[in-house]
């Protein structure tokens, strides 16, 4: 930048200019010191080499931590899904199988009913001509 601007910026506007596109953190400490350019860019890339490795030590680790929490997280959702599948099932059987005796218990009723009704009363009621005992039906 220097050299394409040549004689026609100052040296504090470069330095402004320059601060300005570094990140926050490098800038709170090159703001302390009173050195040229040249002495702050070198600091600066002490500075970033130093900070760059401790963000990516701090940034794997925290990629380990954070796909480990994944992992628990999807093992309990996996552990919660047994749980809640074995119950409504087994209720859901239990409750077919009860609503099905229900349905038996009251169909074999119905049938022994009808049983006693023979089969000329039970198609054409009071209307038939024939009758087979036994048979129940009452005319009214």
């Amino acid at each position: 930048m220097r050299n394409l601007a040549a004689e026609k910026f100052s040296e504090d506007v470069f330095k402004t200019i320059w601060m300005q596109r570094l990140p926050t953190s490098i800038q709170q400490i090159l703001s302390v010191s009173n050195d040229n350019l040249d002495g702050l860019s070198l600091i600066a890339d002490k500075v970033n080499e130093i900070s760059h490795f401790d963000t990516v030590d701090n940034a794997v680790a925290s990629d380990n931590s954070l796909i480990q929490s994944f992992i628990d997280e999807i093992a309990e959702l996996r552990a919660e899904i047994k749980l809640i599948s074995r119950p409504r099932f087994r209720q859901s059987s239990r409750g077919r199988q009860n609503c099905n005796s229900r349905v038996r218990s009251t169909s074999n009723s119905r049938k022994s009913q009808i049983k006693r009704i023979c089969w000329y009363h039970r198609r054409f009621v009071q209307k038939a001509a024939k009758c087979v005992s036994p048979c129940d039906f009452q005319e009214n």
